[in-house]
């Protein structure tokens, strides 16, 4: 089972921890084929390094809000082993910066900004930051942020999660996994 998985079927999800930060960033208008499913895909196989130049600027535009919050070496579709109670998963973006920090970065592609992240995604994010940290006292040394683009609209929403709200959102996605 995979974190994935086992959210696509869970109704009874924890609410999204409140982020740290949002940001609402313009990326290109226009790129894709207007199916939310089939552009998301597109972006991230963008993401993974496939070549797709259609996504370039938008791929760009999410580095560079990964560098702003510290992420200098990214990796991308970085896959974790299942651990204690939460099932394996695959990260969109890892990324390392100085100090030892560690980001992990969930993209969504959706026909709408939301205007609060959702249930169903922060919870897979505080399950993959789950698996990159296992242990409360190493998330001193993690963030995570949780990107929504908007690409009809060129519109890309950024959550960020440090600290208390990180602890959080891992806090969210134990329980949800807990209950499995």
């Amino acid at each position: 089972m995979t974190i994935t998985g086992l959210l696509r079927n869970k109704s009874d999800l924890p609410p999204a921890a409140a982020p740290t930060s949002v940001r609402t960033v313009s990326v290109p208008a226009g790129c894709g084929t207007g199916e939310v499913y089939r552009d998301g895909c597109l972006l991230h196989a963008a993401l993974a390094g496939d070549g797709n130049v259609e996504f370039a600027a938008v791929v760009d535009a999410i580095r560079r809000e990964v560098h702003t919050c510290g992420g200098k070496f990214i990796r991308t579709e970085q896959l974790y082993a299942a651990w204690c109670d939460t099932p394996r998963g695959r990260a969109d973006i890892v990324a390392t910066g100085p100090k030892g920090r560690t980001g992990l970065i969930e993209v969504k592609v959706v026909k709408e900004l939301p205007d609060h992240p959702r249930d169903r995604d922060a919870v897979q994010l505080g399950g993959y930051v789950q698996l990159q940290f296992h242990w409360t006292s190493q998330l001193r040394q993690g963030w995570a942020m949780l990107v929504y683009v908007d690409l009809a609209a060129g519109r890309m929403r950024v959550y960020g999660y440090d600290g208390r709200e990180l602890r959080q959102l891992v806090r969210n996605a134990g329980l949800c996994c807990l209950a499995a």
